[in-house]
């Protein structure tokens, strides 16, 4: 019934700062094709048009931020509260996570959609899912039944496509010192939380 549905990003205690980034997440946004959707739609056209930059700013960043202004803007738009819709690495701390009958739980609610985000592809079957950076451990549920379903589909369209995502050197202009122990500090975080998967 409504024109425009958005989603927030529900960050977790650990990624509050990425607010910066913005409210909602454009993980998932649909419009009606009634006046107000069209209205909406077209206005996010012109304004990403504009500018579209990876570059905070205080009412601007990447093509997501724009939507902060969204529910003052638009009578009939929805907020999605559905706790299986876009979960994420920045709010899945925010949830217990469980299997009920085969089906995977946020909570309450059963999972709809994960937003994969952060993922690399450090060897021809091995990903990196970066969830140690959020304190989230790659194991369980979240690796059986979230990641390595989708890891499997994606590697097998690669490999049709004879196309590799792998990630390129991490440019860091840091000091040598500190580059140190940023290294130090991710490997001892990567030990602990095991976010490395190898698909077989």
């Amino acid at each position: 019934d409504s024109s425009i549905a958005i989603i927030e990003h529900r960050f977790s205690f650990l990624t509050r700062s990425n607010i910066k980034y913005g409210r909602f997440n454009v993980g998932w946004i649909s419009f009606s094709r009634d006046d107000q959707g069209l209205e909406c739609l077209n206005k996010w056209y012109k304004d990403c048009i504009d500018w579209c930059f990876q570059k905070v700013e205080p009412k601007r960043y990447a093509d997501q931020k724009y939507l902060d202004i969204w529910p003052l803007n638009y009578r009939n738009l929805k907020i999605i509260k559905h706790k299986g819709a876009n979960l994420a690495s920045w709010n899945i701390a925010n949830y217990k996570i469980k299997k009920i009958n085969n089906q995977v739980y946020v909570d309450q609610d059963k999972l709809i959609f994960f937003h994969f985000a952060n993922i690399k592809q450090i060897g021809v079957l091995t990903f990196k899912t970066n969830l140690s950076r959020v304190l989230i451990r790659t194991s369980g549920i979240i690796k059986d039944d979230i990641y390595i379903p989708y890891l499997k589909s994606l590697s097998e369209k690669l490999q049709k496509l004879d196309f590799k995502i792998l990630s390129k050197k991490d440019i860091n202009h840091k000091s040598f010192f500190i580059n140190i122990l940023v290294k130090l500090y991710r490997g001892m975080r990567d030990l602990i939380y095991n976010d490395i998967i190898e698909l077989k």
